[in-house]
């Protein structure tokens, strides 16, 4: 397995830190011990952090310099994975911002988002129309959860995609237990890149 570096992002106030690893293989493992476990402790990742004057000496802003970077630091990498806090306005557009950077130097990129994966056909659509009465017919942005998923800056990130942009909606809602849904979402997210 080929190791690649974090990489340290500052979106305002905070830092992200976008973990690229360049194998499928990486991803599987990495999916099937998150759905193992069961559950994520969140005071176990302030223990993974490094140092505030790493952070500080080796983030990365996210203007068009800083983007350019990053896109530079994950060339090679199949799967680039972020993670992110629902409901804010800065990582759907730094999705965005890295969707354009990505797609100049390769053949296809892939956004994926945790959107019902029955509402594909929906997010199909929108994408390809920017018709905002085709999210109506989706309960999820229509009356859904608000957790920040279906929010107004994911609606702006998947209304600056363009026309051919490939999106995979992977969430799977309907599942009785937590695990069930990480299982789930794992299988649609290794369906999705099997293509």
């Amino acid at each position: 397995m080929r190791m690649k570096r974090q990489v340290p992002v500052r979106l305002g106030r905070r830092i992200w830190f976008i973990d690229s690893r360049g194998s499928r293989d990486y991803l599987e493992r990495m999916i099937k011990a998150i759905v193992s476990l069961g559950m994520v402790f969140f005071g176990a990742y302030s223990f993974a952090q490094p140092s505030p004057g790493y952070v500080r000496s080796h983030a990365l802003m996210t203007d068009n310099r800083g983007i350019s970077q990053i896109s530079a630091a994950l060339q090679g990498s199949r799967i680039v994975t972020i993670g992110e806090m629902h409901g804010s306005r800065e990582a759907p557009h730094f999705v965005e911002q890295l969707y354009r950077s990505l797609v100049r130097d390769r053949k296809t990129v892939a956004v994926a988002l945790e959107i019902p994966a029955d509402d594909q056909w929906i997010v199909d659509q929108f994408v390809l129309t920017k018709d905002r009465d085709v999210l109506k017919q989706s309960s999820f942005f229509r009356d859904g959860l608000k957790d920040g998923r279906s929010s107004r800056a994911m609606v702006q990130l998947l209304q600056r995609l363009p026309k051919n942009a490939r999106v995979v909606c992977f969430d799977s809602p309907n599942s009785r237990s937590g695990q069930e849904r990480d299982q789930a979402m794992a299988i649609n997210i290794l369906a999705a890149f099997k293509k």
